[in-house]
């Protein structure tokens, strides 16, 4: 059955969700560890994408609720939530799917549109058609 997008957009509250590695938050390569950088405390060293942060306040502008969906594991929220408040970005909830695909997840939040930078998880929610999978 084809989505209503009309229909869907009137919600109260449209839901976009993005992904946080790779798309919120670009991770730093260390060659010589061959993986992500790390801090002294263990968490993930990288930096805001500062054109995802413009999209994400545009889409909060309009009243749009702003979450993140991420495949990471419930432990490694923190680091996320740090980042979201360190940031002041617009996001009023975050999901970690402990590396499950996304698609049930963002179905079940009711998420309109998901941006995310893994062209699996993009082909899978596009494929699925009740909602739309931007590759970042």
């Amino acid at each position: 059955m084809k989505t209503n997008w009309y229909k869907k957009a009137r919600q109260d509250q449209p839901i976009i969700s993005f992904d946080f590695d790779d798309t919120i938050f670009s991770l730093a390569w260390s060659n010589e560890e061959n993986d992500y950088e790390r801090d002294e405390d263990g968490n993930a060293i990288g930096t805001l994408n500062e054109k995802i942060q413009y999209v994400m306040n545009r889409y909060a502008g309009m009243g749009c609720k702003i979450i993140i969906v991420s495949t990471r594991k419930n432990s490694t929220k923190h680091e996320i939530e740090n980042f979201v408040r360190e940031h002041n970005l617009p996001v009023s909830e975050i999901h970690c799917t402990d590396s499950q695909d996304k698609l049930n997840t963002l179905k079940t939040l009711g998420v309109l549109k998901h941006f995310d930078d893994d062209q699996h998880e993009i082909d899978m929610i596009n494929e699925d058609a009740s909602l739309v999978g931007i590759l970042v």
